[in-house]
C-alpha cells in the first residue's frame, strides 16, 4: 500500500507547525515540551476519530522539511487515546527505504507522545500498543475519505478505448492487409522516436504519412485515408462510460480527456465520437507540446496540466488522473495530484461508479 504524506514537523525540532489539512495553507507555529523524533506529518484525504487527518512517523534518515510531500508506504501502527479519543499514529518509510520498529524506535515515539504536551496539564495521553505493517493499513483504510474532486483526467489508449492506428489493414480479407505489418513495425516497434515527436507537436499527420511512403513506396493520399479511417472508427471500451461521466458532470465535477496523442486525434477522432460533446475539454499532447508525465526540471509543475488547472482556478490537489500508467517521478505525490491505475474496463466502470457515488477512494 502507498500512500502520500505532508510533512509538518521536521525531526529533531521542537516547533509544532500548524496547517489547514484541506488546503494545506500554514496557520502557525507553537512550541511543545519534546522535539519530534522523527519527521512528522499527516496523510491528506484522511479522517481519523479526532476530525483531523491521520498522522504518522517518517522513519529515514532523510532531511525531511515542513511543507514536502511524499510517497511512502506504512510499516507500522502505535495505539493513542488523547482526551480518551484514539489518535493512533501510523509509522511510515518512504518508497524504496526500509527499517524496523526496534524497541529504541518504540521508546523514542513513545516518550514523545507522552510527554509532547507536557505543557498542557488538561492533556491526557495514553499509549498502548504497537503493530506491524497489516494493522497499520486496515487502518489507514477505514480512515480514507472520499475526496471531492473538481476536475478528473482521462487518459485515452487503454484506458477509455483500446482501438489503434490502421487497425481495419488487421483484417486478412482487407485489399491492403499487407501494409497492416509494415506500417506498425516500422513506426512503433523501430522508430518509436518518431512516434514520440509526433506526440510532441514536432513532427505531424502530413509528415509521417509522408515518412512511410517513402519507406514503403505507399501512396500518400491512401496512406492517409487509411489513417482517417481508422481513427473515425475508434470506439469506447464500454457504452457505459458516456452515462457515467454524465452523472459525473451532473455533480459538478469537470470531466476532461487528458492523452498523449497526435493531430490526429483532435481531427477525426474527436468529431467521429463527438467526445467534445460528452467532454468538458480535450487536452493532446500535441498541443500541449508535452507528455503527461514529463515533469518541470524543479519538480514543481506537470506542464501537461499546469496551464488547465491555473486557467480554470484548479490545483493539483483538485485533481484525479485516470490511466493505464502511474506517475515514476514522485512528482504527482509531491504536488498532490492523485492517480488511479486502470488495468481492465471493470476496474474502471467501478472506480467510475464510486466516484459517482461519493465513494471514490485514493489509490
Amino acid at each position: 500500500m502507498r500512500v502520500n504524506v505532508f510533512i509538518e514537523n521536521e525531526a529533531g525540532s521542537d516547533q509544532k507547525n500548524c496547517f489547514n489539512e484541506q488546503t494545506l495553507e500554514f496557520i502557525k507555529t507553537v512550541t511543545v515540551s519534546r522535539s519530534y523524533p522523527y519527521a512528522y506529518g499527516f496523510i491528506p484525504n484522511t479522517i481519523s476519530d479526532d476530525e483531523g487527518n491521520v498522522d504518522c512517523f517518517v522513519l529515514t534518515n532523510q532531511k525531511l522539511k515542513m511543507g514536502d510531500k511524499l510517497e511512502v508506504e506504512p510499516i507500522g501502527l502505535v495505539e493513542q487515546l488523547e482526551d480518551s479519543v484514539n489518535d493512533h499514529k501510523i509509522l511510515v518509510v518512504p518508497i524504496g527505504e526500509s527499517a524496523e520498529i526496534t524497541d529504541e524506535v518504540k521508546s523514542k515515539i513513545t516518550d514523545f507522545i507522552l510527554h509532547v504536551f507536557d505543557h498542557k496539564e488538561t492533556k491526557e495521553i495514553k499509549v498502548g500498543n504497537f503493530y506491524g505493517k497489516e494493522e497499520a493499513e486496515k487502518y489507514i483504510k477505514s480512515y480514507i475519505a472520499t475526496k471531492q474532486y473538481k476536475v478528473i483526467f482521462f487518459d485515452w489508449h487503454k484506458t477509455l478505448s483500446l482501438c489503434d492506428f490502421w487497425v481495419q489493414l488487421q483484417d486478412p480479407a482487407h485489399d491492403r492487409h499487407h501494409w497492416h505489418k509494415n506500417i506498425t513495425n516500422f513506426l512503433f516497434v523501430e522508430n518509436e522516436r518518431l512516434i514520440q515527436q509526433w506526440m510532441r507537436g514536432e513532427i505531424n499527420e502530413d509528415e509521417i504519412v509522408q515518412i512511410v511512403s517513402r519507406k514503403f513506396g505507399y501512396a500518400v493520399e491512401v496512406l492517409r485515408a487509411d489513417l482517417a479511417e481508422s481513427c473515425r472508427a475508434m470506439t469506447l471500451l464500454s457504452d457505459k462510460i458516456f452515462p457515467l461521466i454524465d452523472m459525473l458532470q451532473s455533480r459538478g465535477v469537470k470531466c476532461v480527456i487528458a492523452t498523449d496523442n497526435m493531430d490526429v486525434f483532435k481531427k477525426y477522432v474527436v468529431p467521429a465520437l463527438k467526445l467534445d460533446e460528452h467532454f468538458d475539454d480535450v487536452l493532446v499532447s500535441f498541443d500541449q507540446k508535452a507528455l503527461k508525465f514529463d515533469v518541470s526540471e524543479d519538480g514543481n509543475s506537470v506542464p501537461f496540466f499546469h496551464e488547465y488547472l491555473q486557467k480554470n482556478g484548479f490545483t493539483y490537489l483538485d485533481a484525479l488522473l485516470v490511466d493505464d500508467r502511474l506517475d515514476t517521478s514522485g512528482v504527482y505525490a509531491k504536488l498532490g495530484l492523485d492517480t488511479f491505475q486502470v488495468k481492465n474496463i471493470e476496474g474502471l466502470l467501478g472506480k467510475l461508479k464510486d466516484l459517482t457515488t461519493n465513494r471514490g477512494k485514493m489509490e
